[in-house]
């Protein structure tokens, strides 16, 4: 809880009937954001005294791009989520389409709402879907990478002819040069493809990690515990191994969840 408005039993119980859950009275609402500083300024400076603490960050809009699309019926645009809300970052998704030549995607978009209604554009990729001389419709597959540090890293890329394009956007408050910034997606890339899985099972990852976010103590542990047996078992490459830590660790985040 923060603010002092938090403090009237009114806003407690409206929130906790939102958030189905029994909120947590423990630090002040007036400290809230110091202490969060503070255990945030300790994580950067790597203090010892909560080296076994984790603080995790999240995506706050749907981050996707604006694709336009030329029939012989209409011209219209489509805002695609690539991003959902709420992702825990560092986070890379790669959706793929498939589209006629001509079309083209143009802003990479944050928004509110995953229609794109209330929309601000972050920056241009401008890609066309180029035309390879055949009747069938073209894929292309698009990515976007999204760090701690506000940088977004998109691609666009057409498996059949090996066309790239890629563009760098960085935030008012990023200090690294574009070279460094190009340093630091292309490791974060390599940790990103290094994780075995497909993407079913990144999303039980991430899912996991979230609500290991929530928990403190020995259910932090249970659900780390949960989340490095279905790693070790991804990493094995054996189906049967692979199958029996993932349901094991869906029915662990299924019984937290119904806390």
């Amino acid at each position: 809880m923060v603010g002092g408005g938090t403090k009237l039993s009114i806003v407690r119980k409206v929130i906790e009937k939102m958030a189905g859950k029994t909120l947590d009275y423990k630090i002040n609402p007036d400290e809230a954001v110091a202490v969060g500083a503070a255990i945030q300024g300790a994580l950067l400076e790597k203090d010892k005294e909560i080296k076994n603490l984790v603080m995790t960050d999240i995506c706050p809009y749907y981050i996707g791009v604006n694709k336009h699309v030329t029939t012989i019926y209409d011209n219209r645009r489509e805002f695609d989520v690539i991003i959902p809300k709420n992702t825990t970052i560092p986070a890379k998704r790669t959706v793929s389409y498939f589209n006629n030549p001509g079309a083209r995607y143009s802003n990479i978009i944050q928004s509110q709402d995953k229609y794109g209604i209330k929309e601000t554009s972050l920056g241009e990729i401008n890609f066309v879907v180029p035309d390879l001389g055949t009747k069938e419709e073209i894929e292309v597959q698009i990515s976007i990478t999204y760090d701690n540090n506000g940088i977004i890293y998109t691609e666009a890329y057409v498996p059949r002819n090996g066309a790239r394009f890629e563009t760098l956007i960085r935030n008012d408050t990023c200090e690294l040069t574009t070279k460094e910034a190009q340093e630091y997606l292309a490791n974060l890339q390599l940790l990103d493809m290094g994780r075995a899985g497909d993407e079913e099972d990144n999303l039980l990852i991430e899912r996991a990690e979230s609500l290991y976010s929530e928990y403190l103590g020995k259910d932090r542990e249970r659900i780390n515990l949960g989340i490095m047996e279905f790693e070790s078992a991804l990493n094995t490459g054996k189906v049967t191994r692979i199958t029996e830590a993932r349901k094991k660790l869906i029915k662990l985040l299924e019984w937290y969840e119904k806390l």
